[in-house]
């Protein structure tokens, strides 16, 4: 077999493998694929780099800033959360609202950026009228593929087959040339997923039961935590790095909570004592925006990115919420959080407390507990898991595993 055969097929093996382990980002795998095609000879330097100037490369890229700024900005999410009320309880109604607003977006954004705003919208109305969550999360899927060729920005491929026809020589894709074929494909599988998609997959009662359950998503309804909820990133080469957080006087001076950090993609426990920040660092804060907003104008380097992403509350998967209340006769009435060492001894974090009947989000472990106080903590989950809350506390919603 031919030398360059091998190579190219081994290269190709091995992306395949990274990809679908996911040890090594995918960026950083295109980058390494890209370099060993060049040290073994495969392609040129001139053919390795003249994809970063090809047209439909940089439309791709301006596609998901386009759709980064729709997250963030609350455009899509403020969408799917009127379609919710729309849906109301019926069947029908609900798997039709939870396919066709998908596939329409994503002929205009990029596809992966549309379906996961929708995820969290049809998972709700799954839960709501106790539909599996397999009978719409597949047909979205699946429409949403279809949607992606209602216009010529809708799917990647769609750009590169543009691209390589106006190089051949030929006149290349109008923008709306493919949407007849795309509203065909889109209208062909809304009708086949109303018809046939309740009798096809399988109907896991257990799963649409579970689904009714009160789910962690809701403690962040809930306590309005979306409302308070910032991004907070340490530029490159920051004059704050190296700071820490005692010092900036993120809780102290400020009245905010550091609740997670990202840190090269990964949650990193935060001290604020003994925790430095470092460029490219993520800061989920919680608090009142003008409070975020100071924080980031009087301390140079930090950026204020706006609320975090809809479809998680918290960047870390490893993480999650757990809920408790104050009893009669608690040892920690009359006292704070912080006066109680409750992060040293727990690792938990207060987030917000529940009194009289409203959550209370501003200096949450700086507020004295009283009976029948609701407090929410984040964790990560082997903390929550640990965590015993007698006999000062009681469970309100207690860990999964619990």
């Amino acid at each position: 077999m031919n030398y360059d055969i091998i190579t190219t097929a081994s290269i190709l093996l091995a992306a395949i493998v990274l990809l679908s382990s996911n040890w090594i980002r995918a960026d950083v795998v295109a980058i390494l694929v890209l370099a060993l095609l060049v040290v073994t000879g495969q392609v040129n330097t001139e053919e390795a780099l003249a994809g970063f100037s090809n047209t439909a490369v940089i439309a791709i890229i301006a596609l998901l800033i386009l759709s980064a700024g729709m997250v963030r900005s609350g455009t899509v999410q403020w969408v799917a959360v009127r379609l919710q009320r729309i849906a109301g309880s019926s069947r029908r109604r609900v798997l039709l609202i939870g396919v066709l607003p998908p596939a329409i977006l994503s002929g205009v954004v990029n596809i992966v950026a549309a379906v996961s705003i929708f995820i969290p919208a049809v998972l709700h109305l799954a839960r709501e009228n106790g539909i599996p969550r397999s009978k719409l999360l597949i047909p979205l899927a699946f429409t949403s593929l279809a949607g992606a060729n209602l216009t010529l920005i809708g799917a990647g491929h769609n750009l590169i087959v543009h691209s390589l026809m106006r190089e051949s020589g030929g006149q290349g894709l109008s923008f709306f040339q493919i949407t007849p074929l795309g509203l065909i494909l889109v209208a062909l599988l809304t009708l086949y997923s109303l018809l046939f998609a309740g009798r096809l997959l399988p109907d896991n009662r257990e799963e649409a039961e579970s689904s009714t359950r009160k789910p962690r998503d809701d403690l962040v309804e809930t306590y309005h935590l979306a409302e308070r909820l910032w991004e907070v990133w340490v530029r490159q080469d920051a004059p704050v790095a190296g700071t820490s957080l005692k010092e900036i006087g993120v809780g102290r001076r400020y009245g905010l909570s550091v609740i997670s950090l990202l840190r090269d993609g990964r949650q990193q426990p935060v001290d604020e004592v003994e925790f430095r920040l470092k460029s490219k660092d993520v800061l989920l804060i919680g608090g009142r925006r003008e409070k975020a907003e100071q924080l980031c104008q009087e301390n140079e380097g930090l950026l204020l990115a706006g609320p975090p992403q809809p479809q998680t509350p918290f960047p870390s998967s490893e993480a999650e919420l757990i809920e408790i209340v104050v009893p009669p006769r608690s040892a920690g009435i009359g006292k704070t959080l912080r006066q109680m060492h409750f992060r040293d001894r727990t690792g938990l974090i207060g987030v917000a407390l529940w009194r009289h009947g409203r959550p209370q989000r501003t200096d949450a472990r700086d507020t004295p507990l009283e009976p029948g106080d609701g407090v929410l903590l984040f964790g990560s989950r082997t903390r929550t898991r640990h965590f015993q809350p007698s006999p000062d506390f009681l469970w309100l919603t207690s860990p999964r595993s619990v």
